[in-house]
C-alpha cells in the first residue's frame, strides 16, 4: 500500500492526465478553438512565456524561428526555467512547470517564478499548451547547465536530464520547440505576417525588448528584428494613419504603489497616449501585460472621467471659456478621441477567460493619476478646445 506521499503523487498524475484529456477534447476553452487563429494563439502563449521574463526585466532578447513541418522554436535569454527538485518525491520543477495543469492556476505556487507581471491568457501556461502539441521539447539553460525534456501530447517521454555545461559565450535562457497536433487543429501553417505584427506590438509595449523573427521555410530565410525604445506615440499614430489627426499624440507614464482587496502590495505601471482626430467616434485600445483587452474595463472609465475633469480645470484656469458657459460634458470631451492604454499589473482580474474586461478597482486610481500627469502644450490645448466646441455645436 503506498504511503501518504505516494498517494499525493499518484493523485497529481491522475489529475494531470484528466486535465490533459480535457484540454485536448475542449481546446476552445483554453485557446479559443482549432482554426488558424487558435493555432497562432498556441504560438503566442509559448512566446508569452518569454515575454513574462521581459516584463520582469529578466530577458531582453527573444528569437522566433519558423521551421519546416509546422514547427516553431522560441529562444529567450532569460534566467531559464528552474530545475531544482520539489517536494518529497524530488520531481524537477522544470517537469512540474511543463506538465502540471494546476500549477498555472495556483497563484501561490507561481510566486516561485518571481514574475513582476505576467502576460498571456489567464490560467494558460506551457503546461496547458503542451497537450495540444504533437511534440514539444524544452531546453533550460539554468545555472550554467543545459537541461532538457521532451513530450508527446503533453506527456514526458524522458526524464529531465542535464546535457552539458554551458560555454562561457552562452547565456542563460529557455528554448521551447513545438509542433501543433493536427489531429486537433485544422491544417494550417503559421503566418509570418501575423507573428510579425505580434512581435511589433510587443516591442512597442515592452520598450527595449528585441525580438528576432526568422522564417526558415523558404530557400532564402526571411527575417526581421523588432525593437522600440519609446514607441507608444508611433503605435497610436499607426491606429490613426487613415484619419485626420489634429495634433501629435500626448503621452504620459505613471507608476502607482497601492494594495488590492487581498491586501497585497502592488506596483502598477500605466502608459497613456491620447490623440484627437477630425470627426469619428471615441476609440480605446487597451493592453494589459501586453495582451489586448477587447472589452475595456474600469480603466477606460477612469480615462474618460479624469480627462474630462482635467481639461475643464485647465480651460477654466486659462479662462478659455466664458464664465457663463457650462463645463464640457464627457461626451463633448471624448468624441473624436483615440486613446491607447498600456497597463502592467501583477494581479490582473478579468471578466471572462479571454481578457474581455479588466475589473481591478485599484486600476481606476492608477489610470486617473496617469491622465492628470499629461502635459498639454498651449497650441494643442487650443485645438482640443476647438474640437470640444465643435462637439457642443
Amino acid at each position: 500500500m503506498p504511503d501518504g506521499d505516494g498517494m499525493v503523487s499518484n493523485f497529481n498524475r491522475e489529475h494531470n492526465q484528466l486535465g490533459r484529456e480535457h484540454i485536448r477534447q475542449y481546446p476552445e476553452m483554453y485557446i479559443g478553438g482549432t482554426d488558424q487563429d487558435a493555432l497562432h494563439q498556441l504560438a503566442f502563449e509559448v512566446i508569452n512565456h518569454s515575454i513574462n521574463g521581459a516584463l520582469s526585466s529578466n530577458c531582453n532578447e527573444i528569437t522566433i524561428r519558423l521551421r519546416d513541418n509546422h514547427e516553431i522554436c522560441v529562444h529567450d535569454n532569460g534566467e531559464g526555467i528552474y530545475t531544482d527538485p520539489q517536494g518529497d518525491d524530488g520531481q524537477s520543477f522544470l517537469e512540474i512547470f511543463m506538465t502540471d495543469i494546476g500549477f498555472h492556476l495556483n497563484r501561490k505556487d507561481k510566486k516561485i517564478l518571481d514574475y513582476k507581471v505576467e502576460g498571456g491568457l489567464h490560467g494558460v501556461g506551457l503546461a496547458t499548451i503542451n497537450p495540444l502539441c504533437e511534440t514539444m521539447r524544452v531546453e533550460s539553460m539554468y545555472r550554467n547547465v543545459m537541461y532538457t525534456q521532451s513530450y508527446q501530447a503533453g506527456i514526458p517521454i524522458d526524464e529531465v536530464s542535464a546535457v552539458r555545461r554551458l560555454e562561457k559565450s552562452e547565456s542563460s535562457g529557455t528554448v521551447v520547440t513545438f509542433r501543433p497536433d493536427f489531429s486537433i487543429f485544422e491544417q494550417h501553417d503559421f503566418d509570418y505576417d501575423v507573428l510579425a505584427n505580434r512581435a511589433y506590438e510587443v516591442t512597442i509595449l515592452v520598450p527595449g525588448l528585441k525580438i528576432h523573427l526568422i522564417d526558415e521555410r523558404t530557400e532564402q530565410a526571411r527575417k526581421k528584428t523588432f525593437q522600440q525604445e519609446d514607441g507608444l506615440g508611433e503605435f497610436l499614430e499607426r491606429f490613426n494613419q487613415t484619419q485626420d489627426a489634429i495634433h501629435e499624440p500626448l503621452l504620459t507614464h505613471y507608476v502607482m504603489q497601492t494594495t488590492n482587496h487581498a491586501n497585497l502590495d502592488l506596483q502598477i505601471y500605466v502608459d497613456v497616449a491620447l490623440q484627437y482626430i477630425q470627426g469619428g467616434e471615441t476609440e480605446a485600445h487597451t493592453y494589459v501585460n501586453t495582451v489586448f483587452a477587447t472589452g475595456g474595463g474600469i480603466h477606460q472609465r477612469a480615462v474618460y472621467s479624469a480627462l474630462s475633469d482635467r481639461l475643464n480645470e485647465i480651460i477654466r484656469e486659462n479662462r478659455l471659456l466664458p464664465a457663463d458657459e457650462p463645463d464640457f460634458s464627457r461626451r463633448e470631451i471624448t468624441s473624436g478621441l483615440t486613446m491607447l492604454i498600456n497597463i502592467k499589473h501583477p494581479e490582473p482580474e478579468f471578466r471572462g477567460m479571454s481578457h474581455e474586461y479588466l475589473c481591478n478597482p485599484e486600476i481606476y486610481g492608477a489610470v486617473a493619476g496617469a491622465v492628470y500627469q499629461i502635459e498639454i502644450p498651449n497650441d494643442i490645448l487650443q485645438k482640443i478646445l476647438e474640437r470640444c466646441l465643435q462637439n457642443r455645436a
